[in-house]
């Protein structure tokens, strides 16, 4: 399983890099604005993960959709299949992998405010740190529209057209991210994002363990 997931890291290292320089963007941008402010204001918190997670949209899906798009062009299964591995261990080390991408785009930031808001909270006797009830509050449905937009890409993938499809993830994640905004971050978001995540993975591993490889 490691020597898979290493090999979807060597095939697919763009986007990992692309992933690594977006966290690094924000958390700088996340750590200068919050010092800047000497506070960590919550609507300032959601615009920047927000956006954290906007401009991963094109790094997440892209990877989801490519990852499945190349395998089907150039028959990547199917030659893993005459070595001794399952297509469940596949796909297992392709999930695992995208989802290390996420993982590495938009964690960082959360990490980043954490620990800016700790440092400020300790220094300074007047500020009321965000707590860390009410920042996952904040992050966790952002992490899991992350993750969703990965799984729309992964549906993309499946079509012999590269662009169009991509293209209709990427319009169907902006609006997913609309409905998370409209929902908030309570109940409604979860409701939304975990049965979605969920029925896609499904629908991704059923797609894969039946096609003709």
């Amino acid at each position: 399983m490691f020597t898979l997931i290493l090999r979807e890291i060597e095939d697919n290292w763009v986007f990992l890099l692309a992933a690594a320089l977006l966290a690094c963007v924000f958390s700088i941008a996340t750590g200068w604005h919050m010092y800047s402010i000497n506070g960590n204001n919550a609507e300032s918190l959601i615009i920047l993960l927000m956006a954290n997670a906007a401009c991963g949209i094109f790094i997440f899906c892209g990877f989801g959709a490519s990852q499945m798009y190349w395998d089907k062009m150039k028959k990547i299964s199917a030659l893993l299949t005459t070595l001794p591995v399952t297509r469940n261990q596949i796909f297992t080390a392709r999930i695992t992998t995208g989802l290390l991408v996420v993982v590495i785009g938009f964690v960082p930031t959360v990490v980043t405010t954490t620990v800016v808001s700790n440092l400020i909270e300790s220094s300074s006797t007047s500020h009321v740190g965000l707590g860390y009830g009410l920042s996952a509050g904040i992050w966790l449905p952002i992490f899991l529209f992350c993750v969703a937009t990965y799984c729309i890409g992964l549906q993309a993938g499946w079509t012999s057209n590269k662009i169009m499809p991509t293209l209709g993830a990427l319009l169907l994640s902006m609006i997913l991210i609309e409905v998370v905004g409209i929902k908030g971050f309570e109940v409604g978001a979860y409701l939304i994002l975990i049965p979605f995540i969920a029925c896609c993975l499904f629908r991704a591993w059923h797609k894969f363990s039946t096609a003709a490889l």
